[in-house]
């Protein structure tokens, strides 16, 4: 069987339009009221510690997001662009991604994607707004690398989960 590979900028950009910009864009408003309220409230303490802000670290909310995009994003390719099977077989890395993976890699993934967030988190300088931000910006990065496989065009008969995804040209994804 002949795997014909094609990338498609437009249904990529429409796809993380759609599970990366906007739950971002209202993540991000949400975030920036409880930043505004944890900034708020350290103006109001009688005991300011650590410089003028509440967290541990040292980054701000775009320096955070940023770390943690990134991390996210290496979570994702790191785990999900091979699999590796019970008989000891292996497969990949490359587009388009596997669809079907071990337990123990799928766990893996996890707890890989949680530890960077927490540790986006506990770079930022605001408790509880860099912890939204970190959480915010991971789950964007593992998405926005999650999104770039989809709009990989594959043989017609592994290309039924494409019903979803508008073409550039208006034509169905599913061929007739």
């Amino acid at each position: 069987m002949t795997v014909d590979l094609e990338f498609s900028w437009p249904q990529f950009l429409w796809i993380a339009f759609i599970f990366v910009g906007v739950p971002t864009t209202i993540g991000a408003s949400i975030i920036w009221t409880i930043w505004r309220s944890e900034r708020t409230g350290l103006e109001h303490s009688t005991t300011v510690l650590g410089g003028g802000h509440t967290g541990s670290g040292s980054l701000g909310l775009w320096s955070t997001g940023l770390l943690a995009f990134a991390l996210g994003f290496l979570s994702c390719v790191g785990w999900l662009s091979w699999s590796a099977d019970y008989k000891g077989g292996f497969r990949g890395p490359g587009l388009p991604a596997p669809t079907q993976f071990p337990t123990w890699q799928v766990v893996a993934c996890g707890l890989t994607v949680i530890l960077a967030c927490f540790g986006s988190a506990h770079c930022s300088r605001w408790m509880k707004a860099g912890g939204m931000t970190a959480a915010a910006g991971t789950a964007a990065g593992f998405t926005t690398e999650h999104s770039a496989s989809t709009p990989v065009l594959m043989s017609p008969d592994r290309q039924a989960w494409a019903s979803h995804c508008p073409r550039s040209d208006g034509a169905s994804p599913l061929p007739h």
